[in-house]
């Protein structure tokens, strides 16, 4: 069924945005799943960043359901092999975070689909917020789950990565590699339309180096950098947005794209557009 503008306003969420009359969900505010049920039925359920129940129904519903529970929604949500997993703070705790696993609804025998059968969110791990202080997120990789964390995001300190599998079994073990790939982070705030970060190859974006976290530079959004999680250091991500350059032609990266960080057409109006 279509989730309608009266689904999610009733819920609270905020995240529906309006043009030309057609009403839409703005980039970054989902995180769905996709399971299929022992009957061969697909169950999708849903989380919006800013709604503290989850939306699910199946391929036979007519209708969306809110599960009766609820809990303090953040951009710290991820959906792999048709479970969603998020990051919360712990209750009457200052100095711990919980990572949650939210598992597919699995209907009743002669039930249906009851939202008080859903089961609730289950604490798989628990962590200290001194490891991740300010920046944290989840990332997908090789059907891994890794969270990626910072001391101190904004300062250039020194950024970690771990398996959730690792934190699982109360092992804190700080990765000093991920196979060569890059973690593409911060893509829920920055321009672009990708709602999830992203790991891809470093052979097939040349640009990149590997083992290394990109991110904007959060002083300056129109710039790249990455950071390598074996060395310790950071540095420029290749080649450079010529902003308002004048030349007709594009002169970023794959990268400044999936990022909506490029900006070398922003002050050409009438000039022919070349992009290589």
């Amino acid at each position: 069924p279509p989730i309608t503008y009266h689904t999610v306003l009733s819920s609270g969420s905020t995240h529906f945005n309006s043009h030309n009359g057609c009403t839409y969900l703005l980039p970054g505010s989902v995180t769905a799943s996709l399971s299929i049920n022992t009957q061969g039925v697909a169950v999708i359920t849903i989380v919006l960043r800013d709604m503290p129940r989850v939306l699910f129904a199946t391929t036979k519903d007519k209708q969306w359901r809110l599960s009766s529970w609820s809990f303090s929604p953040n951009q710290s949500t991820i959906s792999s092999q048709g479970k969603l997993y998020m990051l919360q703070p712990k209750p009457a705790s200052r100095s711990e975070l919980q990572i949650f696993q939210i598992d597919p609804h699995r209907p009743e025998k002669n039930s249906g689909f009851s939202p008080s059968l859903f089961p609730p969110p289950k604490v798989i791990a628990v962590c200290l917020k001194s490891m991740i202080n300010s920046l944290f997120d989840f990332v997908e990789s090789d059907s891994e789950i890794l969270l990626v964390g910072s001391c101190d995001y904004m300062f250039y300190k020194r950024m970690v990565v771990y398996r959730i599998a690792d934190l699982i079994q109360g092992r804190v073990v700080h990765l000093a590699s991920i196979g060569g790939n890059a973690l593409l982070v911060g893509l829920r705030s920055s321009g672009s339309g990708i709602g999830r970060n992203l790991c891809v190859s470093s052979k097939a974006m040349p640009t990149i180096a590997g083992d290394t976290i990109v991110r904007q530079v959060p002083t300056c959004a129109k710039y790249l950098e990455q950071y390598h999680i074996g060395t310790g250091t950071w540095s420029p991500t290749g080649m450079m947005c010529a902003i308002y350059s004048g030349y007709g032609w594009c002169t970023c990266s794959l990268i400044h794209h999936i990022y909506g960080a490029c900006h070398c057409f922003d002050d050409l109006v009438g000039f022919p557009l070349l992009i290589y």
